[in-house]
């Protein structure tokens, strides 16, 4: 297995608040990011060094998708929270395929010079009750990090819990910036260091 740890994704039910969601618990500015036609979803992003981190919601203006949208943003309600996590890969197909559960359908997107290959579950939910990360092959040299600004916020620690996080664990190995952790809540809480220090997204 050879992941890397991508971004991080915050869900929202419409893009404003997930920006003042970001921008309210780290001190900082998003940035602009873009749309997916293909999932009628748009996004913001945040620099953070080797990572970033993504601000989802559903695009009212784009018409809506024949399939599930991807983080299981057509079943998200409430306040904006840091949902999901995105790891990559550099043969998507191999990864994929030795995984032990069903990963979905490979599929193509672009934008502008971005181009990358995602593994998309059929239902929205991604495996391991949706704890796994969304799985990507950036494909060419461009890449999303180099083009933001920096912001000196950089990624402490993910930690994932959850009852049977070892099973996840097990499967995905092991991440220098990722604490599976055992424990009865399920869900993600991010640790970032910023200039005016430790901030947390859960």
């Amino acid at each position: 297995m050879s992941w890397t740890l991508d971004h991080l994704v915050v869900s929202a039910e419409n893009l404003d608040e997930g920006r003042k969601f970001v921008e309210n618990a780290l001190g900082v500015p998003m940035q602009q990011g873009g749309k997916h036609a293909l999932m009628g979803t748009h996004n913001m992003l945040l620099d953070l060094g080797e990572f970033y981190l993504e601000v989802i919601a559903t695009d009212p203006s784009a018409p809506a998708p024949n399939r599930p949208r991807w983080f299981d943003l057509d079943n998200f309600n409430g306040a904006p929270k840091l949902t999901h996590w995105a790891a990559s890969c550099s043969d998507l197909k191999i990864e994929t395929d030795a995984f032990p559960k069903d990963c979905g359908e490979i599929t193509d997107f672009e934008r502008g010079d971005l181009r990358w290959r995602v593994a998309l579950s059929k239902t929205g939910r991604n495996p391991f009750d949706d704890l796994a990360p969304l799985m990507i092959e950036w494909q060419g040299a461009a890449r999303v990090p180099p083009r933001l600004i920096d912001q000196s916020i950089r990624l402490k620690t993910l930690q994932i819990q959850s009852p049977d996080v070892a099973e996840l664990a097990a499967a995905m190995g092991e991440f220098k910036e990722v604490d599976y952790h055992v424990a009865g809540q399920h869900g993600l809480t991010a640790v970032f260091e910023t200039k005016d220090g430790a901030r947390a997204l859960s």
